[in-house]
This record gives structure tokens, C-alpha cells and sequence, in this order.
């Protein structure tokens, strides 16, 4: 009987049959339902929209790219350079205000010191990738240039912290180099040899080499200038091992004479064949100033004694008191290359060389130039903002100069940095600087002289 009497109940509602109740309520719920999803989808768009008006305005980072040596001959000048990059790039992005709130990323690109095939062809991947805005790199001066034409070609501005041909940013609006000039580097030294060493009997040996061939080239054509007296030896670095282990041996013969009156030998050769000479120069007890460029700066020069019997009981025989120059001797350094210095080694466990050091004042202008030419970063704004990039950091002159680890940045009117070497001697197989109060004036002078030079060429 219950349920007759909940039916008696129903039809007291009003009139109502239990059926007309049910489907009204159905109505009204789907209605609900209806009203209740619209304006889900309409906070789902909403929000959406809204994520990627902030997305698109703070999150979306900024990207740049590095090209060197990342494995190969070479990695570990590509590895320390990455280090210092990352490192300025970490300070950056913890204060994004300073590139429009948005953070900056590294693409990296290895190259291998291949100048012929794989710097072309990452080149180009570094060009078609629409995120890309600019490029640390190349690290050899051929693969700059391989690499410059493509980057000219589709107006890409490239930032070279170690190539120091001439060629590199010659011809090619959208490729500077942050350091000086093998021509600046050979002049000096002629310089410093005549100027402060107070020497003008030079024998100058040379391999053959682009590097070998152009640095011996401009140091003997300073020198000649200088009054200098120059004796000169060549040889093909790609000659075998026995000739070329004649050819020094007649090389060192000579200097041993009583009568040769050379005061200072100057090395134009890569590392690997400067090691074998000046052992068999040390050898012979030839007590002559030896002299060389960057490439005699290098780990493959300093280390590769380390396993001679004399090397191994005397660390240092066989390099100590050989004058050599390079962009950056830390011991010599401004307050800026000492706390770079100290942040490198905290967090990487090592010490860095100058390769670093450039390559960190190379990221340092490049985005300081990007937030002066108030970019977008958009994929629909890539060659605009390209192009106000390379204009920002062509305006980087002598009066808009940045004060970074290698001293004041700034570029030329040929897109190159006026900078100088450094002259360092080795001590206990470390490099460390030569300056002397006394040295000063010499100094200026030569700044002057080698600075003046270039600019009339």
C-alpha cells in the first residue's frame, strides 16, 4: 500500500503527474548543466588567453648561440668558453629586468675546428633557427670566416672572442671580433723586443703555416721598420718528423756558433712543433731570449715537456724565462678579470684562461647591445631584431666603451676591438706578467705606435 500512497501524495503537487514533475526537473538540469559548461570553456579560454599574453610578454626566453670546438682538437678551449658564457648568463637571468623580464638561453654548436666542412654546415643550422637572435663563435679564425659568409649572407651577427685573422670581420658588416689582430699581436712584440728588451738581432723561424706564415710576416716587416736586424728560417709544418728534426738540428747548429750574434729567437710555429724545438734549443744550452705568440700560451705547450727526464726532475727547464704574448694575464688584471677569476673557479673547480675570459666579455656586450636595441624576440620579429642587434654593438665606440675582464670593450670602424696583448714569461711553468714601473713609458709609446699603425692600414 506505500506506494499508492506516495502517488496520492504526488498528485496533491499542484496537479501535477509524477512524469510532468520528473521531466521539468530534467529540464532545468540540463539547462544548468549548459549554463555551467559555457562558462567553464569561457574561464578555460580566458585563462588561456591570458597564459599566453604573460607567457609570451615574461617567460618566453631569448636565445643566442655559441660555435666552437666542443669536442675534437680544441674541446677544451670550447668547454672553458661555455663555462664563462653560462656563468655570465646565470647572473643575467636572476635579474630578468635587465633584458625586458625575459631570460636569455644558450644554444651550443660544435664546429670541431673543422673549418672546411662542419663549420659551414652548423653555420647554417645556427641561421635557419628562427630562435636564434646572435652567435658567440667561431674559435679558428678559418672557421670564422667559413662561417662569416653564411651569417653575412642571412644577416646573423656573429661575435668572435679568439679569431685574430684580419679576414674575419673584413668585408662582413655583421661579424666583430673582441679581441685584437694577429697583425696587432706580431707588431707588438717587434715592438716590445726593441723597445724593452733593447735588442736588435732577431732570428725569426717560421713553419709555413697560415698562423706561422702571417706572424712571422708582420713581425719581420715591424722589425725592418725598427732598424732591426733579422735573420729568417722556413720550413712546412707538414713535413715529416726526421726532416724536420734535421732542420732544427741545423737551426740549433748554427745558433751554437760563437760567432752567431743573435740575441733573441722569435718563434713563429704552432705549439706542437715549438715544444721539439726549444728542447733541443735548451738542450744545447743555447742561452738566447726566446720569444713567441699566443700559440706558445697554449696547455699543448706548456705540458708537453712534462715527460722529458729534465722537465720531470726541474719543473719549468724548459720554458722558463721564454717571453710570450696573450690577451690576459690575471696577475696582471683588473678588479673585474679578479672576480671573474674567483666566481670561474667557485663554480667550476678550476681556473680559467683567457679563452674564457673573452668569451664571458663577448656575452657580457652582445646582450647588453640586445637590451639597448629594445628587441621583441618573436619568430615574426627575427630579422628586424637581428639587424637592431648588430646596429646596438656597432654604436659600442671608444666613448660608449664597457668595461668587462679584458679591459674596455668597444669595436672600430672595421668591427674590431682596440686592444694589445700582454707579455708574460713563464716561471715555473706558469705565466706571469713582465711589467716593470720601469716598463711604463716604453709601454705607451708602443700602445701608441702599434694602435696608429693599424688604423692607417
Amino acid at each position: 500500500m506505500a506506494p499508492r500512497k506516495n502517488l496520492r501524495g504526488f498528485q496533491n503537487l499542484g496537479g501535477l503527474a509524477p512524469n510532468t514533475i520528473y521531466i521539468q526537473f530534467s529540464t532545468i538540469m540540463k539547462n544548468l548543466l549548459k549554463i555551467i559548461s559555457f562558462v567553464v570553456v569561457v574561464v578555460i579560454v580566458s585563462s588561456f588567453f591570458v597564459w599566453e599574453a604573460y607567457n609570451n610578454s615574461v617567460e618566453k626566453p631569448m636565445h643566442i648561440a655559441f660555435i666552437g670546438p666542443m669536442s675534437g682538437p680544441g674541446a677544451a678551449a670550447g668547454r672553458r668558453m661555455i663555462f664563462a658564457i653560462t656563468l655570465y648568463l646565470e647572473d643575467i637571468n636572476k635579474s630578468r629586468d635587465k633584458l625586458n623580464g625575459k631570460k636569455v638561453e644558450l644554444k651550443i654548436f660544435d664546429d670541431q675546428n673543422d673549418c672546411s666542412g662542419r663549420a659551414k654546415t652548423e653555420a647554417k643550422k645556427i641561421v635557419d633557427d628562427s630562435q636564434i637572435l646572435a652567435v658567440i663563435g667561431h674559435w679558428y679564425s678559418g672557421c670564422s670566416i667559413a662561417g662569416g659568409a653564411i651569417y653575412k649572407k642571412y644577416g646573423l651577427l656573429a661575435i668572435t672572442p679568439g679569431s685574430m685573422k684580419k679576414e674575419v670581420t673584413e668585408n662582413n658588416e655583421w661579424y666583430f671580433r673582441n679581441i685584437y689582430t694577429t697583425k696587432t699581436s706580431s707588431s707588438f712584440l717587434a715592438h716590445y723586443v726593441n723597445k724593452v728588451f733593447r735588442h736588435n738581432k732577431v732570428a725569426i723561424i717560421s713553419d709555413g703555416s697560415s698562423y706561422g706564415s702571417y706572424t712571422g710576416k708582420v713581425f719581420e716587416e715591424t722589425a725592418r721598420k725598427l732598424n732591426m736586424d733579422i735573420k729568417s728560417w722556413n720550413y712546412d709544418y707538414k713535413f715529416t718528423s726526421k726532416k724536420k728534426k734535421q732542420f732544427f738540428q741545423e737551426i740549433v747548429d748554427q745558433l751554437a756558433q760563437k760567432t752567431n750574434d743573435t740575441e733573441v729567437i722569435m718563434l713563429a710555429m704552432q705549439s706542437y712543433d715549438s715544444v721539439k724545438l726549444v728542447k733541443m734549443i735548451k738542450d744545447s744550452n743555447i742561452d738566447k731570449i726566446i720569444i713567441g705568440g699566443e700559440s706558445l700560451s697554449e696547455d699543448t705547450f706548456k705540458t708537453g715537456f712534462d715527460y722529458f727526464p729534465r722537465e720531470e726532475i726541474n719543473p719549468g727547464y724548459y720554458t722558463n724565462g721564454i717571453y710570450v704574448t696573450t690577451p690576459l694575464l690575471f696577475d696582471a688584471a683588473n678588479e673585474k678579470a679578479q672576480q671573474f677569476l674567483e666566481k670561474y673557479q667557485a663554480r667550476y673547480d678550476e681556473e680559467p684562461d683567457w679563452s674564457a675570459a673573452y668569451a664571458y666579455d663577448s656575452a657580457m656586450v652582445l646582450i647588453k647591445a640586445m637590451k639597448y636595441a629594445d628587441i621583441h624576440g618573436k619568430p615574426e620579429t627575427l630579422n628586424a631584431d637581428r639587424n637592431k642587434i648588430r646596429e646596438a654593438l656597432a654604436s659600442f665606440t671608444n666613448d660608449e666603451a664597457i668595461e668587462g675582464t679584458t679591459g674596455f670593450n668597444y669595436f672600430d670602424e672595421n668591427r674590431d676591438a682596440p686592444k694589445l696583448p700582454m707579455v708574460g714569461m713563464y716561471k715555473n711553468k706558469n705565466l706571469v706578467s713582465t711589467f716593470t714601473q720601469s716598463q711604463a713609458q716604453a709601454m705607451r709609446d708602443i700602445r701608441e705606435e702599434v694602435l696608429d699603425s693599424d688604423k692607417s692600414h
